[in-house]
């Protein structure tokens, strides 16, 4: 029982969601529109550049994506996504070649964040997983102790 309360006193601390929301960096919810937070983020019309993961993390946070001048399909995601705020959402897919890749859902369009203008047919998508805005901002900024911008 004991462990229980524990788990539950952590899950609150640690949760977007609950009232203990951990964020010591006290970052802004942006909503940018689509086109504006596209552009500022696309590598055919920003200064942003594809970079092989440099820290070995699987998600990057916004931050270390300006930083570092760009990063991996995720990490574009996450900043596209942190451009965008709430209403949009991490989606992870395989390809047509199997290999794992990242794009962004913004009110039911399917978004290839590294190319401004290129979007994805829902229906020929295979989607592996979803993360909503909250959730990949809590993982790409270790639930709030890494910078956000």
């Amino acid at each position: 029982m004991k462990s229980l309360i524990i788990i539950l006193f952590l899950s609150l601390l640690f949760s977007c969601s609950g009232p203990f929301y951990l964020n010591t960096k006290e970052y802004k919810i942006n909503e940018y529109s689509l086109e504006i937070a596209w552009q500022m983020t696309a590598i055919n019309t920003s200064d942003f550049k594809y970079i092989e993961d440099y820290d070995g993390l699987m998600y990057t946070s916004p931050y270390e994506f300006k930083k570092h001048g760009g990063g991996d399909c995720a990490a574009f995601s996450i900043y596209l996504i942190y451009l965008l705020g709430p209403r949009a959402n991490y989606i992870g897919i395989k390809n047509k070649n199997n290999i794992n890749h990242a794009i962004v859902e913004y009110n039911g369009l399917y978004i290839e964040p590294q190319w401004y203008g290129k979007y994805y047919n829902y229906n020929e998508l295979n989607i592996i997983k979803k993360i909503d805005y909250y959730g990949i901002m809590e993982l790409s900024t270790l639930y709030g102790t890494r910078y956000v911008y």
